[in-house]
């Protein structure tokens, strides 16, 4: 009943929550039926004296990351420069994946202990009680020896209602020991969900640009096909002539007829992969297919960029950023977590889980070397060019 009145209640922490359920169950409120008979009114003389313990009544806000495609009404322009922040907005994957962080940053697990918290209150409050009247009555027999036997009686009830007492308060503490268990490990659930969420879109972001860069080169492609076949065409037509004339042979211009169709054949699979290619890089941005996207030039990296590029400061954030290596270490701390809260009696799983990071750590520098070294090499071959 006590935690059904409370549920309308907003609190600034769990905290605060904790306490007000602890000061409602030594209240002893009488029930009647579900209610608690001057619940309100001790809710408004609770909010006089600890008015921070309760936050403001809000609305419900609008939800704004919805996770519907959006169907742009007129072709939509994008730039390899703004390609990142566009996936990033409206990409429904990453808006859906935003929503299960908020979603675990918003669960409070101090809930599922305020109940046990109420009943071990109350048993508390109780065992006090009981233990105080008793105490006023083996008080009021005195010693006359006409009561030994009452008297008697009434020291073991205070005795064992005592124990009962120590033992209640202990599972308290218990309690709030285990609360704090739970909360740290929430915390943790909480940043390995947001670093998978980061990473899956990071990955995601990471497509795109490359259905980008694909797609702009197919379109290159085609272009390029289009003004060979009209180029054939040309060829076709005065060779025509000269066959005509009798200046050249039938079989010059079967040879540029049938090298006209391998292009017209060539442009029509070409065409069908840019079609596929935009559709992916709408869905990508979070538009419906059919969307037309029309793309820029791609950006110029120049000698200078190349040149600036620092290895050593490079590789240090690549490492201190890598989700793959992130991985590695929240398994080392998880069995370290499990070795020292004697789930496991043995170091051999966070020995093998530190292996596993140093040689990821390895992996990640050595495909970070070659990427730097092919980068380097392309530089020098395109200046040479």
């Amino acid at each position: 009943a006590a935690q059904n009145a409370a549920a309308g209640l907003h609190f600034t922490s769990a905290s605060a929550k904790k306490a007000f359920m602890a000061d409602l169950a030594a209240k002893n409120l009488p029930l009647q039926g579900d209610s608690l008979l001057g619940f309100d009114d001790f809710v408004k003389t609770y909010r006089e004296n600890d008015p921070g313990a309760f936050a403001a009544d809000t609305k419900t806000a609008t939800n704004t990351t919805g996770t519907t495609q959006t169907q742009p009404t007129a072709p939509v322009k994008l730039t390899f420069d703004k390609l990142e922040e566009t996936v990033r907005q409206n990409n429904v994957t990453i808006k859906a994946n935003n929503n299960t962080v908020l979603s675990a940053e918003k669960t409070d697990v101090s809930d599922q202990y305020i109940e046990s918290y109420f009943q071990l209150s109350e048993q508390i409050s109780s065992y006090q009680k009981q233990i105080k009247e008793l105490q006023k009555t083996l008080k009021e027999l005195g010693t006359d020896e006409a009561n030994a036997g009452l008297r008697k009686t009434l020291e073991s009830q205070i005795s064992i209602l005592q124990r009962n007492l120590a033992a209640a308060e202990a599972s308290y503490r218990n309690l709030d020991d285990d609360e704090d268990d739970a909360e740290e490990d929430q915390e943790k659930t909480v940043d390995h969900t947001r670093r998978q969420m980061q990473n899956a879109a990071d990955e995601i972001c990471l497509s795109a640009e490359n259905t980008y860069i694909s797609l702009r080169g197919m379109k290159y492609t085609l272009n390029q096909t289009n003004r060979s076949i009209q180029q054939l065409d040309r060829n076709i037509a005065t060779v025509q002539k000269q066959v005509k004339l009798g200046m050249t042979g039938v079989n010059t211009l079967k040879s540029l007829q049938a090298q006209r169709e391998s292009a017209v054949a060539s442009k029509a699979s070409l065409t069908t992969q840019v079609e596929a290619l935009t559709n992916t890089l709408a869905i990508q941005c979070g538009y419906t297919t059919g969307t037309q996207i029309e793309t820029s030039d791609l950006p110029v990296v120049t000698a200078e960029k190349v040149t600036s590029i620092d290895y050593d400061k490079d590789l240090a954030e690549a490492l201190k950023n890598s989700y793959a290596i992130y991985s590695k270490e929240y398994a080392m701390q998880t069995a370290s977590d499990d070795y020292e809260n004697n789930k496991t009696n043995t170091l051999y799983a966070y020995q093998a889980a530190k292996i596993d990071r140093d040689a990821q750590k390895e992996s990640t520098t050595a495909s970070f070397r070659k990427l730097y070294t092919d980068l380097q090499e392309k530089q020098t071959a395109l200046a040479a060019a």
